[in-house]
């Protein structure tokens, strides 16, 4: 098992998983894809420095980036990622709104900073009706989407909007 080589015993990674394997059961939330950064010049080098760091960001964008032709389709990563699921919407304007926006579900030492949203997407920006155009996970702002939401009353009969707004505050 790949996760046991690279999850620290005793870790609140291996404690997040196992509350994860308790709670949804075995297999649930987990993901294969695995991209491991090493040292280039020596082992012991820190990797948690501001080059290493925007090395690993540019080999993800990479990665991301990689598209195979095959049976006259083109296949990227985001067609065979792990990718959240949103509740379904009976809207399909809404439903297709955040099907492109949902990103693939990537966990990496960027996560906690800013440059780590630029790997959420999503490749094309959207234009999203009472917010404007170019929307992607790096200028969402989930606060202002729960007000814009909350002012289209008549959303409630397309779909539940309280657990969609209690979703985006988790975000927040």
């Amino acid at each position: 098992d790949i996760e046991q080589l690279w999850v620290q015993e005793g870790g609140r990674l291996q404690q997040e998983l196992q509350y994860v394997e308790q709670s949804l059961g075995k297999g649930a939330g987990s993901t294969k894809q695995l991209l491991i950064q090493t040292a280039k010049d020596a082992p012991g080098v820190n990797l948690l420095k501001s080059s290493a760091m925007l090395t690993h960001l540019h080999v993800l964008k990479a990665a991301i980036d990689v598209t195979v032709d095959l049976y006259d389709t083109t296949w990227s990563l985001s067609d065979i990622c792990y990718a959240p699921t949103f509740p379904e919407f009976e809207s399909y304007s809404i439903e297709q709104i955040f099907e492109r926006l949902n990103p693939c579900t990537f966990i990496t030492p960027l996560d906690c900073f800013w440059e780590g949203s630029l790997l959420l997407g999503p490749k094309f920006p959207l234009t999203v009706p009472g917010l404007g155009s170019g929307i992607r996970w790096s200028n969402l702002n989930p606060s202002k989407l729960i007000e814009k939401v909350d002012q289209f009353k008549g959303l409630n009969k397309m779909f539940p909007m309280t657990s969609f707004i209690d979703f985006l505050k988790r975000a927040e």
